[in-house]
C-alpha cells in the first residue's frame, strides 16, 4: 500500500509580516491512502524542494505526527530563489529524489509537485503533479486533482500495474515492428496507458484512453499532451460507457486492453465483462481474425465479492494465462490488517464462446430461459454474494432463443428485476417453468440474511438491498 502526499488546497504566497527579501509559502498537506480512507499512521519528516534552472534548494523539515489528519505548513523563502521559473516538490525524501516506478523500488510515500510558476505573485492551479522515473532515466509527469476526493487520483493498482509492465514488457510488446493499438479502460489520469506508450516508442504506438467521466478525460488529455514529445505515440481520449459498449467505435484494432482497479464496485463488474467481450470481438472481426487482443487487469484486493469478475470472465470464454502478485512498499502492513498486495492478471482473447453462447453478450437481442442452467445455479448459490446472485439469475437466459428448450423468448432485464423483487414466479406470471421458485428460495434465504446483517448495521447502501428489507424481508 502506498501513501500519497496531497495538497488539500493550492499553495499560496504571502508577503505580509515577512522580511523585505522573503515571502511566506502556506500549504495544507494530508498524507493518505489512495482512497483517502486512512492517514499515514506514523511520524514522518517532510521537505520542500525548489527546482529552478539555476539549481535546487531544500527547505524544512516539517514533521507529520502520528494521528495527524492534515498539516498546515508555513515556510519563508528568499525572493532570490523564485526569480526564475520554478517547481515546488513536497516530499519525505531528504535527497529530493524523484519517485521510481521500478518494481521493488516504488516508495512508500509519493511526493507531490506543483506545476511550473514564475515569481512570488504566482497563482497555482488546482492540480498536483506526480513525477516518476521510468527506465533509462526517462521521466513521466502525471497531473491529478488536488484535494481529498478519490476521483481523478492515481490509485495503488495503477502504480503496481505500471511497475509490472515496465519489468515484464516482453510479455506485452509486439515483435513484428508494426504500429499497434493499446486501449485503457477507466483510465482516469492515464498513468498505465502512458507508461505503455513510453515502452512502445520505437513501435509507433496508437494509444486510446477511455473513461466515462468527462473531467477525467480532460485530465488524461492534459497528461497525454505533456508526454507526447517524450514518447513517439499517437493518442486519443474517448468516452466509453461500459453499460453501452456498442456505442464505442474506433477504426483501430487494439492488441492490448488494460484496466486497473476497475472491479472494486461489484455493481459494474457484469458491464465491464460485457465491454471486454465486445472490444475483443470487434477487434477480431474488424481485423478479420488477424488480432486477438490480450487483456491485463490489476486490482487491489478490497472485498471477496471482486472474485465474481474472474468467474464471469471465465464464463465469457476468457482464459487466464498469467497472474502475478505485486507487493507495494508499506511498513504499516501489519497494522493495517489487510491484504495489500496487487494482483495482475493476464487473459487471452475470448474463445469460440464469443460467437454463440456468450453469457455477457451486449448485442441487445431478446434472451430465452435456459432451463438446464437451474441445477448448476442451485449448486453455486451458497457461494454467491447478493449481486452475484442477481447476475447468475441473468445467466439463466441464453442469448440463442433456438437453444432454449422451446421456452418463449423474454428480456434479460425481466429476469434481473424478478430477482431483485423477491425471486419468485408470482411476480412474473405463469410463463416460467416449475423449479424457478424452488431454485431461488434457498438462495434468497442465505443471501438476504447475510445482507440483512449489513443492512441492520447501516453498512449496506445498495438501494435494491434496502428495498427488499423495507418490503418485509427479514430473519
Amino acid at each position: 500500500m502506498v501513501h500519497y502526499i496531497r495538497l488539500l488546497k493550492p499553495p499560496v504566497f504571502d508577503k505580509e509580516n515577512c522580511p523585505p527579501d522573503q515571502v511566506r509559502l502556506s500549504v495544507v498537506i494530508a498524507i493518505t491512502t489512495d482512497l483517502g480512507d486512512a492517514f499515514y499512521p506514523g511520524e514522518l519528516s517532510l521537505f520542500l524542494g525548489i527546482f529552478t534552472h539555476a539549481g535546487t534548494l531544500r527547505l524544512g523539515p516539517a514533521t507529520w505526527k502520528a494521528g495527524t489528519r492534515c498539516l498546515k505548513w508555513h515556510i519563508n523563502i528568499k525572493l532570490q530563489h523564485l526569480a526564475s521559473r520554478a517547481r515546488l516538490l513536497f516530499t519525505c525524501s531528504d535527497s529530493l529524489e524523484t519517485d521510481s516506478l521500478e518494481l521493488g523500488n516504488v516508495p512508500s510515500v509519493l511526493g507531490a509537485w506543483t506545476d511550473e510558476f514564475t515569481g512570488p505573485k504566482a497563482v497555482f492551479d488546482d492540480i498536483v503533479l506526480r513525477r516518476f522515473v521510468l527506465q533509462k532515466g526517462r521521466e513521466l509527469d502525471i497531473c491529478e486533482d488536488n484535494g481529498e476526493s478519490i476521483a481523478r487520483h492515481i490509485w495503488d493498482a495503477a502504480i503496481a500495474l505500471a511497475a509490472w509492465l515496465l519489468k515484464y514488457k516482453a510479455k506485452v510488446q509486439q515483435a513484428d515492428g508494426k504500429q499497434h493499438c493499446i486501449l485503457e479502460l477507466g483510465s482516469g489520469c492515464g498513468l498505465v496507458g502512458l507508461v505503455l506508450a513510453s515502452m512502445s516508442q520505437n513501435q509507433n504506438c496508437r494509444l486510446i484512453l477511455t473513461d466515462l467521466d468527462n473531467e477525467s478525460l480532460k485530465l488524461a488529455k492534459y497528461n497525454a499532451r505533456g508526454s507526447r514529445e517524450a514518447f513517439n505515440s499517437v493518442w486519443q481520449c474517448c468516452t466509453l460507457d461500459w453499460r453501452e459498449p456498442q456505442k464505442f467505435s474506433t477504426d483501430q484494432h487494439p492488441v492490448l486492453i488494460v484496466a486497473s482497479d476497475c472491479i472494486y464496485n461489484v455493481d459494474n463488474i457484469p458491464d465491464l465483462v460485457r465491454t471486454f467481450s465486445y472490444l475483443v470481438r470487434q477487434s477480431r472481426e474488424s481485423s478479420k481474425g488477424a488480432v486477438n487482443p490480450k487483456i491485463i487487469v490489476s486490482r487491489k484486493r478490497r472485498h471477496p465479492s471482486e472474485e465474481m469478475f474472474f468467474k464471469l470472465m471465465t464464463k465469457a470464454g476468457f482464459e487466464q494465462s498469467d497472474q502475478d502478485k505485486v507487493p507495494l512498499s508499506d511498513q504499516w502492513r501489519e497494522k493495517a490488517g489487510q491484504d495489500l498486495d496487487v494482483l495482475v492478471s493476464v487473459s487471452n482473447g475470448s474463445s469460440s464462446k464469443d460467437s454463440g453462447s456468450n453469457p455477457v453478450s451486449s448485442d441487445g437481442r431478446d434472451y430465452a430461459l435456459n432451463v438446464s442452467s437451474l441445477p448448476r445455479l442451485i449448486d453455486c448459490a451458497d457461494g454467491l454474494t447478493f449481486h452475484e446472485a442477481i447476475y447468475m439469475g441473468e445467466q439463466l437466459w441464453d442469448p440463442d432463443p433456438g437453444a432454449s428448450n422451446g421456452q418463449q423468448p423474454a428480456d434479460v432485464k425481466l429476469a434481473s428485476n424478478a430477482l431483485k423483487n423477491g425471486w419468485t414466479t408470482q411476480t412474473l406470471g405463469e410463463d416460467f417453468p416449475p423449479g424457478w421458485d424452488a431454485a431461488f428460495k434457498g438462495l434468497a434465504k442465505n443471501r438476504i440474511l447475510n445482507a440483512g446483517d449489513m443492512y441492520n448495521s447501516d453498512v449496506v447502501q445498495d438501494r435494491d438491498c434496502m428495498k427488499l428489507f423495507e418490503e418485509g424481508w427479514s430473519q
